[in-house]
């Protein structure tokens, strides 16, 4: 049971804080080569926790080492324009048009480049001995892993979840408030929680959230505390 300090006791359902729990999902379609995290583990911040692999990432890696060599060549083409020009041998033209193969050129570096940090791929060069095509999943979030359906050599895509981290150090206490004691209760209102499993201890928390409407079914109202979980 669960109750509040007006002195209303009710019954609720623990569940994960919503707002502090990310669904992992692969940027990019690839295959899972490593699985780097297990289920219940706790992982922090920037952790990684699976590599892929990914055809499309492999060509990105291709391109950018081509690109680069356009943009070195752009750049000692413009250069020398710009030689001839101070000798009064190339015209303003010439310059011009070599500027802007240089800057065509940085534009599609950019791209590739902006387009691998999304997919979490290592920068062509950054790691000599990292294969080309493999990138790494990393957690968003410090917490645990409360689901992991992701196995080594599956297919992940867009909309397969590889694993899902919640930060269980807030617990919400969602309480099933008859619709005739709704009215008593407010944001901000200090809940104690008594849990079944843990005889003799109550935990605190406050109400954060009140639902606007009313369940047709059960005839009560949902609110939401946030508990502490030590």
């Amino acid at each position: 049971t669960w109750s509040m300090s007006v002195g209303l006791e009710t019954t609720a359902r623990v569940d994960f804080n919503r707002n502090a729990m990310a669904d992992l999902r692969s940027p990019v379609e690839g295959i899972v080569r490593e699985v780097l995290v297990d289920l219940g583990q706790s992982v922090g911040l920037g952790d990684p926790l699976f590599t892929l692999e990914s055809a499309q990432v492999g060509d990105l890696q291709a391109r950018q080492q081509g690109v680069r060599g356009l943009v070195a060549a752009a750049r000692a083409n413009l250069r020398r324009q710009e030689a001839l020009r101070a000798g009064d041998i190339a015209s303003q033209r010439q310059v011009e048009v070599a500027r802007q193969e240089l800057t065509a050129a940085e534009a599609e570096q950019r791209s590739i480049t902006q387009s691998l940090r999304i997919s979490g791929a290592e920068i062509s060069g950054a790691a000599p001995n990292a294969r080309a095509g493999r990138f790494t999943v990393d957690a968003p979030i410090a917490g645990s892993v409360i689901r992991r359906p992701a196995l080594l050599g599956t297919f992940a895509g867009a909309s397969d979840a590889l694993a899902t981290i919640a930060d269980t150090s807030v617990m919400w206490a969602l309480l099933d408030v008859p619709e005739w004691d709704a009215a008593g209760v407010h944001l901000g209102q200090k809940v104690e929680v008594r849990v079944d499993g843990v005889p003799g201890r109550t935990f605190t928390g406050a109400l954060t959230w009140i639902a606007a409407d009313v369940d047709p079914r059960t005839r009560s109202v949902t609110a939401r505390a946030e508990v502490d979980n030590p």
